[in-house]
C-alpha cells in the first residue's frame, strides 16, 4: 500500500497576541498553519511533521523548546524530534485525525526565550 504524506500547506501568518489569560502570557506569539487531507480517506492518528530548518528561515525567532500547539482552543501533544542524531532539533511531530478532503488549521503558539518544562 502506498502511503501518502499528508500534504501540510504552510500558510502560516505571524500574529502577536495579548491577553489576560495565563497561557496566552506564555506563548505570547503565534502562527496559523493550514493542514489539508488531499485524500478521499479518514485519516485517524495522522502523524505531522514540521521540518523546523525550512520553518525557522521564515520565522527566525521560533523557539522550538518553548511552544505549544492548539486545535480548536486545546492543547495536543507534540514532541520535538532530532532526526540525525545530533542533539539539535530537526522537526515537530503531532497527530491529528482528518475527515476526505478536510482543511484543518492549528496555532503554534511560542515564547521567543526560555523552555517548556
Amino acid at each position: 500500500m502506498k502511503r501518502y504524506l499528508i500534504f501540510v500547506g504552510l500558510t502560516m501568518l505571524l500574529f502577536s497576541c495579548g491577553s489576560n489569560n495565563k497561557k496566552a502570557d506564555l506563548y505570547p506569539q503565534k502562527i496559523e498553519i493550514k493542514i489539508v487531507n488531499p485524500l478521499d480517506i479518514q485519516r485517524n492518528d495522522q502523524p505531522v511533521g514540521i521540518k523546523l530548518a525550512k520553518f525557522k528561515k521564515k520565522y527566525q525567532d521560533f523557539n522550538e523548546n518553548n511552544c505549544i500547539i492548539v486545535l480548536n482552543n486545546s492543547e495536543i501533544p507534540h514532541q520535538v524530534v532530532d532526526h540525525n542524531g545530533d542533539g539539535k532539533a530537526d522537526g515537530l511531530l503531532f497527530l491529528l485525525n482528518m475527515k476526505p478532503k478536510e482543511e484543518i488549521k492549528v496555532i503554534l503558539k511560542y515564547n521567543k526565550t526560555g523552555k517548556s518544562t
